[in-house]
């Protein structure tokens, strides 16, 4: 028996054609309600053809200033040589009466999302049946096709003329104004940073560069802390290096502010032990996730990401320690590896609208130097790094330098690349043995 079917063999996809003519009759009726409706849905969202014409048109109409009536609509639509007859248009009238656009907008969206479903269920099936060779491409294009559709929105990937940009910036630009030094993004909790950052943005791919032992997973443990406590938003961490039994032991201490080797060897003292067991609740109820899977690939990583953005919708930063550890069979050398890995990062950040923050080695070569500062060159595999990532900034500390046992280490992070701010160098202090990094005193 033939398995294959065509969409056209099945039921009549989802739709309703009331929605969609009490829109256009709203549209009609007030010109106004162009932009709300226009919020929720897009000309695809239509299930008819000659409805989703229409709408083209009323945009159209609607960006040169023009009213948008049924005659405007008609002469429009003949220098287009689209058909649509005064009838049609008659009968959208009918729907003048209806109210709730809003809602009717939805119900447009719902049916739109629900054929999508549809049509990508039915492709994955009939790709199935073919038995395609290299199962996990099949199964990344299968998780990226569903998590497109839950991310879908109107109008994307559509060029917009700066003028629609216009409000939305000044608006932005204003309230920024009413609140001079305000962190825009992600608050990291060290002041300076933020400053110089107005925080980690959406879209953001972040490089955070260090020698082993350095303090990178220290610091980037503090960041994730920092959002996932004080601004309650969930963070995804992912530890090639270390397990997630580690990165647990690391994120108490750090929380009670607790010597890490102490604790370690049973021998912290009674007070670090109730601080420690004061940050049980805390902990527990903190929208923190861990991975720890090693040398993961970039499909395991989007994957991976496109469940947590899905579990938690309102996901705002994710964490990789760090980003040399990473595999990608298939490149030839390691350049290209690291070279394919960043840039697919870079492509992930703008897919799912949040920072992404990846850890990385840096070479040798400022040990070499007489001057230890940092540089973008001492970036290992620094090419792609460098140029694909929005922000690049180092951490290190002087040798000897430090007050001893259970002092703060004076540490220096130096933004070396930054798109949209400055660059230079900022002072902190670190507390080793705890892994905590505070703003200098």
């Amino acid at each position: 028996m033939e398995q294959k079917k065509k969409l056209s063999d099945l039921k009549t996809m989802p739709h309703s054609e009331e929605a969609e003519m009490a829109v256009l009759a709203g549209v009609l009726g007030n010109n106004k309600f162009i932009d709300k409706v226009s919020e929720i849905i897009s000309e695809e969202d239509f299930y008819y053809l000659r409805n989703q014409q229409i709408f083209k048109i009323m945009k159209e109409l609607y960006s040169d200033s023009q009213t948008i009536d049924m005659i405007t609509v008609k002469s429009k639509a003949a220098a287009r040589n689209v058909n649509i007859d005064v009838a049609y248009l008659v009968k959208i009238g009918d729907y003048f009466s209806y109210s709730g656009i809003e809602s009717h907008c939805k119900i447009i969206k719902e049916k739109a999302l629900l054929r999508a479903i549809i049509t990508s269920s039915h492709k994955t099936i009939q790709d199935a049946y073919d038995e395609p060779t290299n199962i996990d491409d099949f199964v990344q294009s299968i998780e990226r096709s569903f998590f497109q559709i839950s991310q879908r929105k109107v109008a994307e990937n559509e060029s917009v003329l700066a003028k629609n940009l216009i409000t939305d910036m000044i608006d932005r630009m204003g309230e920024l104004r009413k609140n001079p030094g305000h962190v825009s993004g992600l608050e990291t909790g060290l002041k300076d940073l933020d400053v110089m950052t107005t925080g980690f943005h959406n879209q953001d791919y972040v490089i955070l560069a260090g020698r082993p032992s350095s303090g990178k997973t220290s610091l980037a443990l503090n960041f994730a802390y920092h959002v996932a406590s004080h601004q309650k938003l969930p963070v995804l961490f992912f530890s090639l290096e270390m397990s997630k039994e580690q990165i647990m032991e690391r994120l108490f201490c750090l929380a009670a502010k607790a010597d890490h080797h102490l604790m370690r060897q049973g021998r912290g003292s009674g007070e670090e032990w109730a601080r420690m067991t004061s940050k049980i609740r805390e902990i527990s109820e903190l929208p923190f996730l861990i991975n720890d899977g090693a040398a993961i690939s970039l499909n395991f990583l989007r994957s991976k990401i496109r469940r947590a953005k899905i579990d938690y919708p309102n996901l705002a930063f994710v964490i990789i320690d760090y980003i040399q550890l990473m595999s990608y069979p298939e490149a030839d050398n390691r350049e290209q590896q690291v070279s394919t890995i960043s840039k697919g990062i870079k492509a992930l950040c703008k897919e799912i609208n949040i920072p992404i923050l990846a850890l990385s080695q840096m070479n040798r070569m400022s040990e070499m130097r007489g001057d230890p500062t940092p540089r973008l060159s001492d970036l290992r595999e620094s090419g792609t790094l460098e140029q694909d990532s929005d922000l690049v900034f180092f951490i290190w500390q002087k040798e000897g330098e430090g007050e001893g046992y259970g002092k703060p280490v004076p540490a220096k992070l130096k933004i070396g690349k930054q798109r949209n701010g400055p660059v230079g160098t900022i002072d902190v202090m670190f507390f080793r043995e705890s892994m905590r990094f505070e703003n200098k005193f």
